[in-house]
């Protein structure tokens, strides 16, 4: 029975990993395309997911892609919003401008994180189901 909320701890963990590897890929992507990443973040707030890009750009070049465009198009986690910081300059926009800008999202863009979230919700169920019958068993023993 002490083991249930460790195991449950763990699992939540597991989840996690997930969003962070995605923040993680993001920032390396922007920085391939040139960009010194200050900070990027992945918020929800009133069930509105928010990615802010914080990045500096010291030289400009032709072949650099802006990094809403690289946000977009990569970032595989939920985006409802947008917020991008370059080089102090705020720019904020929603996935339909982005949309009509970039294009639509590859399907491979959809994050893993709910369907993570959901395998564990089931993992967690059944693990909960079998220590309620294992406990109920040693009662009637």
């Amino acid at each position: 029975m002490r083991r249930l909320p460790v195991l449950l701890l763990l699992l939540l963990a597991a989840a996690g990993c997930a969003m962070v590897t995605d923040l993680t890929d993001l920032a390396t992507r922007l920085e391939n395309e040139g960009y010194t990443v200050v900070r990027v973040h992945h918020d929800v707030t009133n069930a509105v997911d928010t990615l802010t890009v914080e990045v500096k750009n010291a030289v400009t070049s032709a072949g650099e892609k802006d990094p809403a465009e690289v946000a977009w198009t990569k970032y595989t986690g939920e985006l409802d919003e947008l917020v991008v910081r370059l080089d102090g300059r705020e720019s904020t926009y929603s996935a339909i401008e982005l949309e009509r800008r970039f294009g639509p999202r590859d399907e491979q863009s959809s994050s893993t994180v709910p369907i993570v979230l959901a395998v564990l919700f089931v993992v967690g169920c059944v693990v909960t189901a079998v220590v309620v019958v294992a406990a109920k068993r040693d009662r009637a023993s």
